[in-house]
């Protein structure tokens, strides 16, 4: 599991951290007693976090302009960074980022105290009108 120099935690601690905040589950608990569960909420946690992350870029007055993906596709079978397997095949956080992505999206996103947060964006060339 990678691991930055010097630190106390791996990404491994921190996709259970976003497990345990978002899910309630005690990831440690849930390994043992039913690992293809514990495999899921990894999987789904990390789109959550994706999702999340990456909506907020998208906000009008999020000052960000883009997102840079580090690994397109994984180089060995196995758990690995790419939104491709090591055969070409889309993992979970592909699909994520392919819906996040789109031209015309409406986000919605919690905002704290403020509620709930809806944008529309509109990156493409043509004009969208709706109700």
């Amino acid at each position: 599991m990678p691991r930055d120099n010097g630190a106390s935690w791996d990404f491994e601690d921190v996709r259970d951290h976003y497990v345990r905040t978002l899910f309630g589950e005690e990831p440690s608990t849930v390994r043992w007693s039913d690992p293809e569960r514990y495999l899921a909420l990894g999987r789904a946690a990390v789109c959550e976090v994706f999702a999340a992350t990456l909506g907020y870029w998208r906000w009008p007055d999020s000052g960000c302009d883009g997102a840079l993906v580090l690994a397109l596709r994984d180089l060995e079978p196995g758990a690995g960074w790419g939104l491709l397997d090591s055969d070409g095949r889309p993992k979970t956080p592909w699909f994520v980022m392919r819906r996040m992505s789109l031209p015309v999206a409406v986000l919605l996103a919690e905002d704290g105290l403020d509620g709930l947060r809806i944008d529309a964006v509109n990156d493409s060339e043509n004009t969208v009108v709706g109700e």
